[in-house]
């Protein structure tokens, strides 16, 4: 039996064993030196090259940097490579740009000499590269080219492809070949007047009814001009203007018929075009139109018909007002409250003679009925 320690005795034997546990836990957690580390030289060299492969921007540093440093700095210099990269792509793009833009002056494209029908034949240059010139450039360059007129007019494009199928009429078509046609006209490329037109050949050119079908049109016009002549962008511009302006909505906002007068302005936008093509002039570019729509919209504002609010049995035509201003509101006299203060009776109201034409409405001198007959039978 071992002998009982005293309080004393037992104490310092705790506090013994304890700090033999805590010097030999201490001993068996600390690292090894790298020297005596049980990995070969060839183990260390087989991970570098696998983080290097995993992580490329480690390339750029030596095996002793990355051995040396810590998890946190590989961490860092990752995200700096990726935001040097980032920035080195956009700058190579920029730099790539401006290099080709420099080269275009030195680089010319040899075009041999082939067949094309349009059709089933085409030559390989009509797949060079877009031309890098001012668009106006272009459109002066294609009247040198060309002269005064277009291309004999074809109504074989595919515009079925797009969605706008059935959208052109032909006499929408041979315009369109014709740069210098005064007679183009945005109706001629409504769905709308089309049908009417493949019905009824000798109808006319209807006004569009809403501004869908003005867009749909304007859509048609533009992707036929593509079609026709790829070079002539001066539809583009025209459409590039009304987007940006909304179709000048803030002007048109209190105007009767607004697809009326955009039709209008478009089709004088057409023909100022053909006029300038004719003079060997640039097209009128979307900085162009600002000034022409301001000085068009000035030019109409007197004749354009503002929306109002019509009251009952109030006719639109001036002179249907100006008749029935001069009515009295009951067919009475005006001294009618005066004559009953003095308790006389007015006098009743004369029909009118058998030879005049009856009216309940209007009190009108039988000679007003012979030129108007037809307004005021309509009230």
């Amino acid at each position: 039996m071992p002998e009982v320690l005293a309080a004393p005795d037992l104490e310092h034997h705790i506090l013994t064993a304890r700090s033999m546990l805590e010097d030999e836990f201490l001993h068996n957690s600390r690292p090894t030196p790298p020297d005596t580390l049980p990995i070969s030289t060839a183990s260390r060299g087989s991970d570098l090259l696998n983080l290097k492969r995993k992580f490329p921007f480690l390339n750029q540093y030596s095996d002793e940097f990355i051995m040396a440093s810590g998890p946190l700095t590989l961490i860092k210099a990752e995200t700096a490579s990726r935001k040097l990269q980032e920035f080195d792509r956009g700058r190579k793009a920029e730099d790539k740009l401006l290099a080709n833009r420099e080269s275009l002056a030195s680089t010319t494209y040899a075009v041999e000499a082939g067949h094309d029908n349009r059709l089933d034949t085409l030559h390989p240059a009509r797949f060079l590269p877009g031309a890098a010139c001012p668009l106006t450039k272009l459109w002066c360059k294609a009247r040198e080219w060309l002269g005064g007129k277009g291309h004999p007019p074809l109504s074989t494009y595919d515009l079925a492809s797009i969605g706008l199928g059935g959208c052109v009429s032909p006499r929408g078509w041979v315009e369109i070949h014709d740069p210098s046609s005064t007679s183009m006209s945005i109706k001629m490329f409504s769905m709308g007047n089309t049908e009417r037109k493949s019905k009824h050949h000798d109808a006319e050119f209807h006004e569009m009814e809403d501004l869908a079908e003005f867009k749909n049109a304007l859509r048609a016009l533009r992707a036929a001009m593509a079609c026709v002549h790829p070079w002539n962008k001066s539809i583009e511009a025209l459409e590039s203007f009304l987007h940006q302006s909304s179709f000048c909505s803030s002007d048109l906002a209190d105007v009767d018929k607004q697809v009326a007068v955009l039709t209008r302005f478009v089709d004088y936008v057409l023909s100022e075009n053909a006029n300038r093509w004719r003079d060997m002039e640039p097209f009128l570019t979307t900085r162009d139109l600002r000034a022409t729509w301001a000085d068009f919209y000035s030019q109409k504002a007197s004749s354009l018909h503002k929306k109002h609010q019509s009251q009952p049995h109030q006719a639109k035509n001036p002179r249907f007002q100006q008749f029935s201003s001069q009515q009295a509101p009951a067919h009475q006299p005006k001294h009618q409250g005066q004559l009953a203060q003095h308790g006389q009776q007015p006098q009743s109201h004369q029909p009118p003679p058998s030879s005049s034409i009856p009216s309940n409405r209007y009190q009108v001198s039988p000679h007003l009925f012979l030129d108007d007959i037809c307004y005021l039978w309509n009230v």
